[in-house]
């Protein structure tokens, strides 16, 4: 028997996510030894995620890393070079690193909502029950 698409697809854990906030200039010191794509930006983060689109909570704080274009191995480089880097290209440090709310928020938001839905399901289906049995016709 062959099992569905959807059953294969959904997990549940802890996912690295890398997400592109800066997309250097196209320069030679910005070209990778490994591949001929140039350099990007990448706030990488780690985080408990349910199907892989319901962020659950942030397990690692996101710092900043490169990651050639036309891949996706990343690389690590020092404070020092990235506060250069920053300062080179006019960007904000703290808005790279932010995440957005719903990376922070959505997946407790969704979670909270859906326990109140079966909180308020059990309850509510209990008490309209007994309300009907206990109607009296004259």
């Amino acid at each position: 028997m062959q099992r569905g698409l959807a059953m294969e697809k959904l997990t549940v854990g802890k996912i690295e996510k890398l997400d592109v906030v800066a997309h250097l200039p196209k320069a030679e010191n910005h070209l990778t030894a490994e591949s001929t794509g140039y350099l990007e930006l990448v706030r990488l983060h780690e985080e408990f995620n349910i199907a892989m689109i319901i962020p659950v909570w942030v397990t690692k704080e996101p710092r900043l890393v490169l990651m050639a274009s036309d891949s996706s191995r990343y690389y690590n480089v020092s404070d020092e070079q990235f506060d250069a880097l920053i300062a080179a290209n006019h960007l904000n440090k703290d808005k790279l690193l932010s995440l957005p709310l719903y990376t922070r928020l959505g997946g407790k938001a969704i979670i909270v909502v859906l326990i109140g839905f079966i909180l308020y399901g059990m309850v509510g289906g209990c008490s309209s029950t007994r309300d009907r049995s206990t109607k009296q016709e004259f």
